[in-house]
């Protein structure tokens, strides 16, 4: 938490064994957030991946792809949920998000959900470069697939690249419900 916060480099937080990945919770009350490498969260093996935050008064800008996932797959297990991205700022830019449940490999358990992504610019618009995927994980045999996140744009969008927004669930002997995609 500060007046502005920039990273230089890579944000990467991973459980161990059974914990959820750390959330990356990132507060700027009177400026910016520029993080030009990527930040991951991934679970420990079957656990969930943790959630990212990023809030500022001014602009927030992530120059690499943010993911999150839950961790390694143990057998006997369902697959595990992704942790959700939320960013407010006066102006948001980002390259690309991830936010994918984990698939079951053991039959009959269900996959894990997508994380919901929600883009929020207070004042400006916001730019995209890349996909934001918030997929369900596929689940095994009598496995029910996991639902997919909900991917909402609050405001106006540019794009500079192509964009694929993507929101679909797992395949099971269920599919998991896709996500809805307000843009």
């Amino acid at each position: 938490r500060g007046a502005g916060l920039t990273s230089m480099g890579v944000i990467n937080t991973t459980g161990a064994a059974g914990v959820s990945g750390g959330a990356v919770t990132l507060t700027a009350d009177a400026g910016v957030i520029s993080v030009t490498g990527a930040i991951t969260t991934t679970g420990g093996s079957n656990s969930a991946g943790g959630a990212v935050t990023l809030t500022a008064s001014g602009a927030v800008t992530v120059g690499g792809t943010i993911t999150t996932s839950g961790g390694t797959y143990l057998a006997s297990n369902p697959g595990r949920n992704a942790g959700a991205v939320t960013i407010n700022g006066s102006t948001v830019s980002v390259v690309a998000i991830t936010s994918v449940g984990t698939t079951a490999t053991t039959s009959a358990f269900s996959g894990g959900a997508g994380g919901a992504v929600l883009l929020n610019a207070t004042a400006g618009s916001i730019t995209l470069g890349g996909t934001i995927s918030t997929t369900g994980g596929n689940g095994n045999g009598a496995g029910l697939g996991g639902n997919a996140g909900n991917i909402t744009v609050s405001d106006a969008a540019a794009l500079n690249a192509n964009v694929t927004l993507t929101a679909v669930g797992g395949t099971g002997a269920t599919a998991g419900a896709g996500g809805n995609i307000q843009f």
